[in-house]
């Protein structure tokens, strides 16, 4: 057909140019020949034809207007509405929904491949209203469509001004290598990429100064605002806008930008997908990957204009200080959790803890778990793996080990549930109760944020023997006598507590009013660590 291409003529309309509700041509509409047409008359169009898509991106129509009226579609299915009944518009609007798209997918027969043909088409059934709201429906959304499609052209105008630049004309690699043995820079940090956590530009805590290193090789002398630059590994991502002067590793390019690229914005293309898929993609080769200089100075992207290169590469500097805050103040916090957490809870055969609330003094009581409280294991009826067990509409959070974290909660979605048909079977456990997993990552302790019910490796404490107990205190005691008892429990690679050996454990517990004090502060540190993830 090819042969019968010309400048003008009939316009051919192929699935490709069809969109939703519009056509899209691109620079270089295809025209065929006079003689082609008229032997193909049978597929010429007239206004107000609906043309719809019949394989491939099945069921996508548009309305022939005054525009495309000379033309003819072979791959589409042609409908000619009867204007008394339905509105051309409304029902090319109808047809590009997902709801039709969706069904003439599901229908669609073909070996791989979707083909909508004309008996399903037939079978469609659309809903219907007078002509005069649909005309009315048509007019709405269509206003709607002209609205997107203008910001979207403004948006690609912008777009546009954008101007893909080449990395060896605006970036500067360093070549300023120097000698860490001189003596000269003893003073001077070292970084290498072992020192940069991967993927958000953070340095570990691990960074020493040169004279401690023992350097031996030529290393890349850097200075405050250089961006260092892992080149063994590119997949690790490792980055960092440098603080401060110092060397690093021949692992690692020292960055620069020049002639009209922003350091700052140069930084943030790092950090894109596109580059990061760019680096890995040239880096694999039989040995150790790595991007070379060649194909670093090969890469392209996109530069938009000075000011807003700035204002880019600012805004992620900002956030990337904002994460840095929170993370400082998330992991003082650990420590600090962690520092109370040996304190605040008598050690070995000790009764009073290292550090109290003011006010008391009396020694802890020593008891068997089994004195304290009463508890049971989850269970799950057999077959474990019946179909009929899981989902459905009236499903339930099912816990197992993998759903129990390790800051006292659980996820916040399992990844089961089960069916109202394996619920009578189970053991169902309200929110708010402490549950301890008892199997395989044993000593991981949650109190439960919903109505759950337990998998039969994980045990659940139902009521407790010596009045009340504070939850949280109660979780946080449990998580520590696990912490001292894992290393004893039976299993070479799947370790295993049971409920006996669980019942003989020696547990140390204060009066209620200290239980709440020490309940209390740790749930609020928790809630502070989690407020600080959260941001």
């Amino acid at each position: 057909m090819t042969s019968h291409y010309t400048n003008k003529g009939t316009l051919l309309i192929r699935n490709s140019d069809i969109k939703d509700n519009h056509f899209e041509f691109g620079e270089e509409p295809i025209y065929l020949d006079e003689e082609f047409a008229n032997k193909n008359s049978n597929r010429k169009h007239e206004i107000g034809d609906v043309i719809t898509v019949h394989t491939g991106d099945v069921g996508t129509s548009a309305v022939i207007d005054k525009n495309t009226d000379k033309s003819i579609g072979f791959a589409t299915i042609i409908t000619r509405p009867n204007s008394n009944i339905i509105d051309s518009y409304y029902l090319s609007i109808f047809l590009n929904t997902e709801k039709h798209k969706k069904w003439a997918i599901l229908i669609s027969t073909g070996d791989g491949r979707t083909n909508y043909n004309l008996g399903d088409y037939q079978k469609l059934i659309v809903p219907l209203t007078t002509v005069d709201e649909q005309r009315k429906i048509a007019t709405f959304i269509s206003n709607i469509d002209n609205l997107i499609t203008l910001h979207q052209r403004k948006y690609n105008k912008k777009l546009q001004t954008w101007e893909q630049r080449k990395w060896i004309d605006i970036v500067d690699i360093s070549t300023e290598m120097v000698d860490p043995k001189s003596g000269k820079y003893d003073e001077l940090p070292h970084l290498a990429p072992g020192n940069i956590e991967s993927f958000t530009g953070q340095l570990y805590d691990n960074v020493k100064l040169v004279k401690d290193e023992n350097l031996i090789s030529g290393k890349f002398h850097f200075y405050d605002g250089d961006i260092i630059y892992g080149k063994i590994n590119p997949q690790l991502a490792k980055y960092v806008f440098a603080r401060f002067e110092g060397l690093t590793s021949a692992d690692a390019y020292v960055l620069n930008a020049k002639n009209g690229l922003v350091q700052e914005y140069l930084y943030s293309i790092l950090q894109t997908r596109g580059f990061f898929n760019y680096s890995v993609a040239v880096s694999k080769r039989s040995g150790i990957p790595k991007i070379n200089r060649d194909e670093l100075n090969a890469y392209i992207f996109l530069v938009p204009e000075f000011d807003e290169q700035k204002q880019i590469g600012e805004l992620f500097l900002l956030l990337d200080n904002l994460i840095t805050l929170h993370q400082r103040k998330c992991d003082k916090l650990v420590e600090v959790k962690k520092s109370l957490l040996e304190k605040m809870f008598p050690k070995n055969s000790s009764k009073i803890p290292e550090i109290r609330f003011k006010g008391f003094t009396d020694d802890w009581e020593q008891r068997k778990l089994k004195d304290i409280s009463s508890y049971r294991r989850g269970s799950f009826p057999q077959p474990y793996g019946k179909e009929e067990w899981y989902g459905g509409s009236q499903a339930m959070p099912f816990v197992q080990v993998a759903d129990v974290n390790d800051d006292l909660k659980l996820n916040e979605e399992t990844k089961q549930t089960i069916s109202k048909l394996a619920q009578p079977m189970s053991v169902y456990i309200p929110k708010e109760s402490v549950i301890v997993t008892l199997q395989g990552t044993i000593g991981k302790v949650a109190i439960t944020q919903y109505n759950t019910y337990l998998d039969r490796t994980i045990l659940y404490f139902d009521t407790y023997k010596i009045g009340n107990i504070n939850k949280y205190f109660w979780a946080l005691t449990i998580k520590n006598k696990f912490e001292e008892e894992r290393k004893k429990a039976p299993g070479a690679v799947i370790k295993t507590i049971t409920k006996e050996v669980l019942s003989e454990f020696n547990l140390n517990i204060p009066q209620q009013d200290e239980q709440e004090k020490i309940g209390m502060l740790f749930a609020n540190i928790d809630n502070l660590i989690t407020l600080h993830q959260h941001q």
